[in-house]
């Protein structure tokens, strides 16, 4: 009687043992799994950002265009506002606007000339690196007319050329 009870447990001990060994096995194998699906998932995340960065610019552009046309047509109202404008008070206040609006022009364009020499930067590294869809260009340094474009991978994300490119004087050296 003695030795069946050890026999039962030492049975039930090995039973445990072996579902606690094929548990920790699975486990492990869905852990490895979902690490690979998690780095191609994330390196899926990275090129839908820098296509996102792409349009988010090209729509930029378009506001900007489009916010142009509109605040041309604010300074003509305004203009109009202040012809017809006879108290002194509504004078001010159009003159006031008017201020308002060429500063935000004035900040636009600033803008736009910044995204216009990155544009022209990255445009001329593009052509000395030529053409491929395998890449992406990004600005790491801009100083003046002076920028410093990497080539980078897009499916690891590696640096594959440095380049200087002086939009001034149209010049790309590689680093």
């Amino acid at each position: 009687m003695k030795y069946k009870k050890i026999l039962i447990f030492l049975i039930t001990f090995i039973i445990i043992l072996s579902c606690a060994l094929i548990t920790f096995i699975i486990l492990s194998n869905n852990t490895q799994n979902v690490s690979n699906d998690t780095v191609e998932e994330n390196m899926s995340d990275t090129e839908n950002i820098y296509q996102n960065i792409i349009q988010e610019d090209v729509n930029q552009e378009n506001t900007i265009e489009d916010s142009n046309t509109s605040q041309e047509e604010n300074i003509q109202i305004n203009e109009t506002k202040q012809n017809d404008a006879t108290d002194s008070s509504d004078t001010v206040n159009n003159i006031a606007n008017n201020e308002e609006i060429r500063s935000e022009e004035d900040t636009e364009v600033n803008e736009e000339s910044k995204k216009n020499k990155d544009q022209i930067a990255t445009d001329l590294a593009k052509n000395e690196w030529g053409d491929d869809e395998s890449v992406y260009y990004t600005i790491d340094k801009s100083s003046g007319d002076k920028y410093y474009i990497c080539v980078r991978s897009k499916a690891t994300t590696e640096t594959l050329a440095e380049y200087e490119v002086d939009i001034g004087k149209k010049t790309v050296e590689i680093k």
